[in-house]
């Protein structure tokens, strides 16, 4: 963080150095390498790492990892971020009623009343988009597939190949002796 005090402040000043170092202190408790490596793991195994900002305040920066498989992101608002949609079914898969009410307590408000409504058919889709001031998702790549998805198909045929060639050396050998 670099200070950037306004004309005719200086950093000693006694406020601004508090503001500085306290925000200082703010960006230690995120403990960014942290967040930033979860982050990244998630975008490069998913594809995409979707998130919801809990709790932001001057003490507080709590984020909510969100499962990729039960989001999706399709469109984009006016300032071009991508808004979330969160399929509500993902609580159907939650059995234990307390852990369920425990879940939707945790989720933003706006996921807990559309999962409500949608279990009393209030609403027939289980996607809700999520408000971009507090959802937000990295996209991996511009498709959303995981980035070395493509290399699967080229690893099982490697695999393949290895075995055949195993089997073919143990051939050879046999032949040999015989």
């Amino acid at each position: 963080m670099i200070p950037n005090p306004t004309a005719g402040n200086e950093l000693s000043t006694p406020y601004i150095q508090k503001r500085y170092n306290n925000a200082l202190d703010y960006l230690d408790k995120i403990y960014l390498p942290e967040l930033l490596t979860r982050i990244s793991f998630r975008a490069l195994i998913d594809g995409c790492y979707y998130g919801v900002l809990q709790n932001v305040s001057k003490t507080d920066f709590v984020i909510l990892d969100l499962p990729a498989e039960y989001c999706r992101s399709n469109f984009r608002d006016f300032h071009g971020n991508d808004i979330i949609e969160f399929n509500v079914g993902y609580f159907n898969t939650i059995i234990d009623d307390e852990v369920k009410k425990q879940a939707l307590k945790v989720y933003p408000k706006v996921v807990a009343d559309h999962y409500r409504r949608y279990t009393k058919g209030q609403v027939k889709t289980a996607w809700v988009k999520i408000p971009t001031d507090i959802g937000f998702c990295f996209p991996f790549s511009d498709d959303g597939r995981p980035l070395f998805l493509d290399l699967i198909p080229a690893t099982i045929d490697y695999d393949q190949a290895v075995d055949i060639n195993k089997e073919r050396d143990l051939e050879e050998i046999r032949k040999i002796i015989v």
